[in-house]
């Protein structure tokens, strides 16, 4: 016992003291880094300063390459304030030799880097400047428009900081902006400005400089006198100053001015102070502008010669800045590379450091705690030992009590069932009306699917608690496979798939009877489940060994390969988590292949083509008593109906007012007799009930929908959202009710494509889904659906939802109709915004060609390309009426309007209005306006029409 306290205690005295000498080093170490760290941030603001004092005296390239390593530098230690102002630095070095584009870059990547640190003054002042930068190259470039655009935001910067230095300097640059822009006015008012807050800080810089600027102004504007006066002031005021640069550049404006007005005996000493001061500097630049300024003198006082020699030397300049430009570039880019390769050698040191450092802590650790490990291994593993032996006793608790609640669960269920159908049983045979027989067959058939739904349920509960045990018995394999797959081939054929079988001799073979159903059952009942009508499908069966093959392959719908490795998943479908489809067939397949030890695979190659592979073990270790495969008679009713899409009975059925035609009556001129509109009008009381479309993947749930819906409206069934999506294009329903989870287009996608159709957003969109949160229905809402009702409803509530959405779209026919008998020819044709490319095409076609004898409701059909049907749909829900009636109240319209302020007769107003015959004119105005037309304007002189118009 003393021996293992001993051991213990030199181990945690070898442990403390490792730890005690492992936090000296890194106290040393930390030291050592942050001695560094100062180190090379002192560097990295040396080199900037260097690199500033290098730019004021016109060393542009030894500017760049100093702030280029300080840049490096300051990248070393990752300093992002100072990464952002040495930036800027570049971009005034390279925008100082015009290298306008490169600069852009600098100006740019330091904006970017100020958006991390947005409250720092310092970085919103280094904002300020890199928008500066990027005005000044865009004003260079020639943009004015997003160089005022940039000079606008740093001014903004500079009013937060309350910088009156900065804000003097925008509006200098924002008057120069508008300057180019040739707003004169506006520069005039920034200048002004910047000259007021250059005074009140007292910056002779600043005030010089707008001064030269008012200068430049006042002389664009043509007041040559007032633009020297300010000139002069500018380099009087700069004259002191050490910012040689900007007294070159003032000087340049001064001399320019001078030449222009011809003071030829001024201009010479200007011009040699010039040409001094830019040699001061050594800037190329200026030295090239001073003898071209000399050129123009010599030229104007004839002295040739010497303007050629001036000329010459302003060229020499202008190619030798062109050449340090680009010696210039060259060190950018030169400096750029070297910096992205310091960056990697110091990312590659700090990696490999970083590895010497774990390797020495590995090393330093592993001996001491080796057999503090050891221990703590043996403890765990003795841990683990007894959690796995709980938690396999919990597993097999909770298995039981699983096991059991699923079974009360069934027995539960399979009383209120059975007591269900004999009831119903009764009543189909008590009720022969066709209606009646439809809903009872509708409840009977659902009963049997919740039957056959909890039936599988148990069973895959009773597999995973292990209660399920094998039977082997002996058979002919084939032969009862064959049995299994005839029905279902019978199915297939009668509703309309193709399927070929091909199954190999096996002999006696050994095999669970029960299991083998319910294993091909299942997997040929999800083949038909997710293949297409008059689609192929293959059973092809073949022994192989020990082992016996079976491949059932079809063709897939629109299925990934992601959907293909979740396929075997309860709740799941087409990338979805489902709550109204379980999936319970295929989970059931693999949990049966793998408590009988057969291998099931699924497949999906790029021709969609779908396969489901299952290898049957057909030898077993013990011995089984032989079957004969004629006395067993496996039943799949249920199977086949879970697979079932089209019901029997919906042939039968017949449902009153089927979908009537609503084409108008076909007559070459409209309204030509009294027959004529007594047919137009009976053809538009047959169209008065409203057409909805319903879009549902279940048969039965299709059919209830038409049930209640097919006494008040006419109602178009959909499969899905393709089919539902190609009869609204077709139909053009008045409303349109659908599931959200269905095959090939889901009702979401659906309701997109209608709300994004300028031919039926109009249509209310009601989505019926059994996806009942809260979740669930703001999304419908959120993709445009005018209501949401979740499943199960009540036929009541989706009928009043119905009446009211259909009677607020009522209301909004009649405003239009409203405002188009008002006064139709104004509003047609001055409607400065129109709804959709419909109306704009009515109100061309009513405004020009609707006068002609010739037009009709076939050439509106025409012009529109739509037929009669779809053209009456659509005028009645965007004027409330026909095509018909629109024609002629218009023509009456224009008839009126002809007779009451023209003084052409009755037959003329007649004819220009688009009718042939007098007669039946003056019988319809009666009709419309109360009065015949030579008793109307009559009226209409003496100020008496009352206008009553009466339904034509």
């Amino acid at each position: 016992m003393k021996k293992n306290i001993l051991f213990f205690y030199i181990l945690l005295s070898v442990i403390i003291a490792n730890s005690l000498e492992a936090h000296e080093k890194q106290v040393y170490r930390s030291n050592d880094i942050k001695i560094s760290i100062d180190s090379i941030r002192h560097l990295s603001r040396s080199y900037n300063l260097k690199g500033n004092q290098a730019r004021l005296n016109t060393k542009f390239k030894e500017a760049i390459q100093l702030h280029h390593k300080a840049l490096r530098y300051a990248q070393e230690i990752s300093d992002t304030t100072a990464i952002i102002i040495i930036n800027n630095n570049l971009g005034t070095d390279l925008r100082r030799i015009d290298a306008f584009d490169e600069a852009g870059i600098y100006f740019l990547y330091a904006l970017k880097l100020t958006q991390q640190h947005p409250k720092n003054k310092t970085c919103r002042k280094s904002r300020a400047i890199a928008l500066n930068g990027l005005g000044n190259v865009q004003l260079s470039l020639g943009d004015c428009t997003k160089a005022l655009k940039y000079f606008k935001q740093a001014l903004d910067i500079e009013v937060q900081l309350k910088s009156n230095l900065g804000q003097a300097i925008d509006y200098n640059n924002m008057g120069a902006a508008y300057a180019c822009m040739g707003k004169k006015q506006e520069a005039l008012i920034n200048y002004k400005k910047s000259l007021d807050l250059n005074q009140q800080i007292k910056s002779n810089v600043g005030i010089a400089l707008t001064k030269k600027l008012l200068g430049e102004l006042y002389v664009q504007k043509g007041e040559q006198t007032k633009g020297l006066k300010y000139i002069r002031e500018a380099a009087m005021t700069i004259k002191q100053s050490k910012d040689i640069w900007h007294k070159v550049m003032v000087q340049e404006a001064l001399c320019k001015v001078l030449l222009d007005l011809n003071q030829l005996d001024a201009v010479q000493k200007e011009i040699d102070s010039l040409i001094q001061g830019a040699q001061g500097i050594n800037s190329l630049k200026y030295l090239e502008k001073g003898y071209f300024c000399q050129a123009i003198l010599y030229e104007k006082q004839r002295k040739f010669e010497l303007a050629l020699h001036a000329i010459r030397k302003s060229n020499t300049y202008k190619d030798t800045r062109l050449k340090d430009k680009n010696e210039a570039k060259i060190i950018d880019l030169e400096s750029r590379y070297e910096l992205m390769k310091a960056n990697e050698r110091y990312h590659s040191l700090l990696k490999e450091k970083a590895l010497i450092l774990k390797e020495h802590a590995v090393k330093m650790w592993t001996s001491s705690l080796a057999g503090l490990l050891s221990f703590l291994f043996l403890i765990y593993f003795i841990f683990l030992y007894v959690s796995k032996k709980r938690y396999a006793q919990k597993m097999s608790e909770i298995s039981f009590i699983k096991t059991s609640f699923f079974n009360n669960v069934a027995h539960e269920f399979r009383t209120p069932l059975s007591l269900i159908k004999g009831p119903l049983n009764n009543l189909l045979e008590k009720y022969h009306d066709e209606e009646d027989q439809t809903y009872l067959n509708m409840m009977k058939r659902n009963t049997d699917r919740l039957t056959f739904f909890v039936e599988r349920l148990l069973t895959i509960t009773k597999i995973d608690s292990g209660k399920v045990k094998m039977k082997i018995v002996t058979l002919d394999l084939a032969q009862y496979i064959v049995s299994i797959v005839k029905e279902f081939v019978e199915y297939g054929e009668r509703n309309g798939y193709c399927i070929s079988t091909s199954i190999a001799p096996t002999g006696l073979c050994q095999a669970d009877v029960s299991m083998i159903e319910s294993l091909i059952s299942n997997i040929s009942a999800s083949a038909l489940k997710y293949t297409p009508r008059k689609e192929k499908i293959s059973i092809i069966g073949k022994r192989q060994g020990d082992w016996y093959r079976l491949d059932i392959i079809n063709k897939s719908p629109d299925m990934s390969q992601t959907d293909l490795k979740n396929l075997l998943k309860q709740f799941y479908l087409k990338g979805r988590l489902l709550k109204d489809n379980t999936n319970i067939g295929l989970a059931l397949i693999k949990r049966i292949s793998d408590l009988y030890g057969a291998k099931f695979a699924v497949h999906l190659t790029e021709e969609q083509v779908f396969s489901f592979t299952i290898m049957l073990p057909i030898k077993f270790k013990h011995r089984a008593e032989q079957v004969d495969v004629s006395t067993l008679h496996p039943n799949r009713n249920l199977v086949l109906l879970d697979v079932q899409e089209e019901i029997a009975d919906i042939a039968k059925i017949k449902i009153r007012n089927e979908i009537q035609k609503e084409e108008e009556p076909k007559s070459n001129e409209i309204g030509r007799t009294d027959q004529e509109s007594k047919k137009e009008g009976n053809a538009n009381n047959l169209s008065t009930r409203k057409t909805i479309l319903v879009a549902e993947d279940n048969s039965d749930m299709r059919l209830y929908i038409k049930i209640i819906l097919s006494k008040k409206y006419d109602v178009i069934l959909a499969k899905d959202g393709v089919d539902g999506y190609k009869l609204s294009q077709s139909k053009l329903p008045d409303l349109i009710i659908s599931d959200v989870m269905m095959p090939n287009m889901d009702g979401y996608e659906f309701c997109d494509k209608i709300k994004n159709n300028k031919k039926t957003k109009h249509i209310p969109f009601i989505i019926l889904s059994a996806l009942s949160d809260k979740n669930d229905e703001l999304n419908g809402l959120r993709h445009h659906a005018n209501d949401y009702i979740s499943k199960p409803f009540s036929s009541e509530k989706l009928q009043l939802k119905i009446h009211n959405l259909l009677e607020v779209q009522e209301q909004v026919q009649k405003q239009v109709e409203d405002k188009i008998l008002l006064n139709p020819n104004n509003i047609l044709v001055k409607e400065k915004e129109p709804s959709d490319e419909f109306v704009c095409l009515l109100k061309e076609v009513l405004s020009k060609d609707v006068f002609s004898p010739d037009f009709t409701v076939e050439v509106l059909c025409k012009k529109a390309n739509m037929s009669r049907s779809q053209l009456y749909r659509r005028l009645k829900i965007v004027t409330g009426m026909s095509a018909a009636e629109l024609i002629k109240t218009t023509r009456l319209h224009q008839a009126e309007n002809l007779l009451v302020n023209s003084q052409c007769s009755i037959g003329e107003a007649a004819t220009l209005s688009g009718f042939n015959e007098l007669s039946y004119f003056t019988r319809i105005f009666k009709r419309h306006y109360g009065m015949t037309p030579s008793m109307y304007r009559i009226q209409a002189q003496k100020g008496n029409t009352q206008h009553k118009e009466k339904t034509i």
